[in-house]
């Protein structure tokens, strides 16, 4: 009475997943990235509402309001035709390095920019394009976006914020 046992990868694969999945949920977030420090879950959540802030003030065209967030002394000014960031989710996972004193972090996220540009009022084509309302030109680029964080005696707060060319 022997039973022929059917073994397929899928099977090996679908046994393997269910066996770690637990082990995956069991682990905080700083254990798998090799953080050591305690409450590193919080300060991650942190700095995310910062981060979504920041953004979302520079989204909706408020540059004054997120020029105003970063506190560093050698912060950039954040570009006029910049209309929109957007995280790029086709691209590798952003990083987040929490200092192993808590006092500072740098995250690094590939994200989309979408540029508005003004169309020079030099020729014939573009005086009507203006008067149309449509004077602008509007493209995107890919970008890193990195964040600087400190904390400060009421919480996290943004240092400075780079776009560099990838």
């Amino acid at each position: 009475m022997t039973k022929d046992l059917k073994t397929s990868r899928r099977s090996f694969l679908k046994s393997g997943a269910m066996i770690a999945a637990p082990l995956v949920v069991a682990m905080p977030a700083a254990a798998i990235a090799g953080g050591t420090r305690e409450g590193a879950g919080a300060d991650e959540q942190a700095i995310a509402r910062l981060r979504e802030r920041w953004l979302d003030h520079v989204n909706s065209g408020a540059h004054a309001e997120a020029q105003a967030m970063l506190t560093g002394r050698s912060a950039c000014r954040i570009d006029e035709n910049i209309c929109g960031i957007a995280a790029d989710y086709r691209a590798e996972a952003g990083t987040l390095t929490i200092a192993g004193d808590g006092r500072s972090a740098l995250q690094r996220v590939h994200c989309t920019v979408d540029m508005e540009t003004a169309i020079e009022k030099d020729c014939t084509l573009a005086l009507m394009a203006h008067a149309q309302g449509t004077g602008q030109v509007r493209h995107q680029e890919t970008r890193l976006l990195i964040l600087a964080f400190a904390r400060a005696d009421a919480g996290w707060v943004i240092e400075d914020a780079r776009l560099t060319a990838v």
